[in-house]
């Protein structure tokens, strides 16, 4: 029984400790602060002051610098985050442009061949019919008289003579030159041996 009132004592000791010290402590620190905060003295500042100069209670205890450091990084730090997207993003873009850039230049190469091959087919066909057209004209020279034949070449240009005339055998060419005037068949001599 003595043991029940000790602990009943000891329990009794304690709320009275902390209704006669404890809260009247806790009530006159409210009420200043409250006060001083009145007063515009900022006690909330200066107690974190204080308490960051306290060793182990400073890890606890932000301050206003440290908080504005602290936001201006998470700040930062979305803004790096955002970069870095924007920079994903356009290597992204980069890279679908190379892409369709590289499609297109196989495309140009693709198209250019196919344009030198028909430019060739081109050039060969007008070339054939070019020279079908002065095989007839030839054909027509070796079916008529030397001296009707050089009367018609004499009448047109020189290169168009000489074309003529180096599709002759060589008796048609003769005949033919031997009918021109002596100027005009050594012109013509000339750019034959041209």
């Amino acid at each position: 029984m003595a043991k029940g009132q000790d602990n009943q004592t000891k329990k009794t000791s304690f709320l009275q400790w902390l209704f006669l010290i404890i809260i009247p402590l806790i009530l006159a620190i409210t009420i200043t602060f409250i006060i001083l905060s009145i007063l515009d003295l900022n006690p909330g500042a200066k107690v974190k002051e204080f308490a960051n100069q306290i060793p182990v209670v400073n890890q606890w205890v932000t301050t206003d610098e440290e908080a504005e450091i602290e936001r201006r990084e998470n700040i930062l730090q979305n803004q790096i985050t955002t970069l870095e997207q924007d920079k994903l993003d356009l290597e992204t873009n980069l890279s679908i442009q190379e892409a369709e850039l590289d499609q297109l230049n196989q495309e140009i190469a693709r198209l250019t061949l196919q344009l030198e091959q028909a430019l060739t087919e081109a050039e060969s066909q007008v070339q054939q019919e070019l020279d079908d057209g002065l095989n007839k004209v030839v054909n027509t020279y070796q079916e008529m008289s030397a001296k009707s034949a050089a009367q018609v070449l004499a009448e047109l240009n020189h290169a168009e003579a000489v074309q003529i005339l180096a599709k002759l055998d060589e008796e048609q060419q003769a005949a033919i030159l031997s009918a021109l005037d002596p100027e005009t068949a050594a012109s013509y001599t000339r750019l034959l041996m041209d």
